[in-house]
């Protein structure tokens, strides 16, 4: 009785089977890259592709004003020293549509900010 390994070494052997011809689209082969999506906020996120720039110092900032900036950016109290130093400029970076909300909150408590496409 022929063992199971000896028929599947002679199939081998054989040399390979033509039953399916794959074929390739002229879209796969094409060696070109896309074009990033910039649009796409996982590009945007990768990229850092936006900018929430507060446009006020820390000296212009009351008090209730700087409580809701931390609260709104979720700041540590250990970071606090360093955020300060950053302003007026740039205090959070990733796709607009993660920053967009605090951008919101920050306008309606009246703390001057925009977003910018970097």
């Amino acid at each position: 009785m022929p063992s199971l390994l000896a028929d599947r070494n002679q199939r081998d052997s054989a040399g390979p089977v033509d039953a399916v011809r794959h074929t390739r689209t002229e879209s796969s082969t094409s060696m070109e890259p896309e074009a990033p999506d910039e649009n796409d906020p996982q590009w945007q996120r990768a990229h850092q592709a936006w900018a929430l720039v507060l446009d006020v110092d820390a000296e212009g900032l009351s008090k209730q004003d700087l409580r809701e900036v931390y609260r709104v950016l979720r700041v540590k109290r250990m970071e606090r020293p360093a955020f300060l130093e950053r302003l007026p400029g740039a205090v959070r970076r990733g796709a607009r549509v993660d920053l967009e909300a605090a951008h919101e909150a920050l306008s309606r408590a009246g703390i001057p900010c925009r977003l910018v496409r970097r």
